[in-house]
């Protein structure tokens, strides 16, 4: 129950602070997410020790509004008009090839530069993620108190 508790405060508490960034809109969000998802699995190897170590990768990687459709069950139009609103924000560039890519500049998503940049909510998202994780390690060792 209390594993449970403590998953359902963080999805709370997270989704309440991307709803209130993305203007009540968690499908862009969503959308965005798994396109953040596909460039930093890009610039990720898996080694046979299992520690996850950072590669280069020769520019941003695409995806396109089929698999973010086919990803997210988000019907591919909406998908398509959270692709055209991201991208007017200048947080994504479409590719002749039908591939969408995180836009960049020396190496950093614009999506976390400026004032109104996800990099707030990204820190808040980590704080979060790491006081859940204290919770859990509570949990498994025994230590945290009942509700």
């Amino acid at each position: 129950m209390q594993l449970r508790y403590h998953y359902v405060e963080f999805l709370t508490a997270h989704l309440a602070d991307c709803c209130r960034v993305f203007g009540g809109d968690l499908q862009e969000m969503l959308v965005l997410a798994v396109m953040g998802q596909v460039h930093l699995r890009a610039g990720l190897d898996v080694g046979p020790d299992g520690l996850v170590k950072p590669r280069s990768i020769p520019g941003p990687i695409g995806i396109t509004a089929s698999r973010i459709a086919d990803v997210t069950g988000i019907p591919r139009q909406t998908v398509r008009r959270k692709l055209a609103k991201l991208e007017s924000r200048g947080w994504i560039v479409p590719k002749p090839s039908g591939l969408w890519v995180i836009a960049l500049r020396d190496g950093v998503a614009l999506a976390r530069q400026g004032e109104d940049g996800l990099d707030a909510l990204d820190a808040r998202s980590m704080d979060r993620v790491l006081r859940m994780a204290r919770q859990l390690s509570k949990i498994v060792t025994g230590t945290e108190r009942p509700l």
